[in-house]
């Protein structure tokens, strides 16, 4: 009796044990495959691309904005996986149209098609004129600013749009 008491304790902690541990394999699997899902999307955008404007728009602009989505939004799962996807579905949607604009040779449209909900809630900046004028009145902010925590996120803010800015001033014309 007290034999198969003890069998029957082992083979629980066992099935425990198993349980805990494929609970904890599990979740850490499909965390990582969610975490891969943004860059597949945003793969599968750079094949609606011309082969000569894969490289400057993906390789360039999409793919370090996107690791730039990431890295802000690290610790947070939810918050990375939903900013992630949501920049790389708005790329996807989008990359016929930027292919269009630039083969027409209309510099003056985002050719990297930035999204910005990050910089500016509610506003999706598509102008260059519209790029420098947020850079302007970022840097304005920066100057009038005295917290601390404001002039952080006005700092990468100006980062970001001077990248882009420059990236306009890099196209052919």
């Amino acid at each position: 009796m007290i034999t198969e008491l003890v069998v029957g304790f082992v083979a629980l902690v066992a099935t425990f044990v198993v349980y805990e541990t494929l609970k904890v394999v599990i979740a850490q699997e499909i965390s990582t495959r969610l975490g891969h899902l943004p860059f597949a999307i945003l793969r599968a955008a750079r094949r609606r691309l011309p082969e000569d404007l894969r490289q400057v728009a993906y390789d360039e602009e999409w793919m370090p904005e996107l690791w730039a989505i990431i890295h802000r939004t690290e610790g947070l799962p939810i918050t990375r996986f939903y900013r992630g996807v949501d920049f790389a579905i708005s790329l996807f949607f989008a990359a016929r149209s930027i292919a269009g604009d630039y083969e027409a040779g209309r510099k003056r449209e985002v050719v990297v098609s930035i999204r910005v909900s990050d910089l500016f809630p509610g506003k999706t900046i598509i102008w260059e004129h519209d790029m420098r004028l947020a850079l302007d009145r970022a840097r304005s902010e920066f100057a009038e600013s005295t917290d601390p925590r404001t002039r952080s996120d006005l700092q990468r803010r100006i980062e970001l749009l001077q990248l882009h800015v420059d990236a306009f001033d890099s196209l052919p014309d």
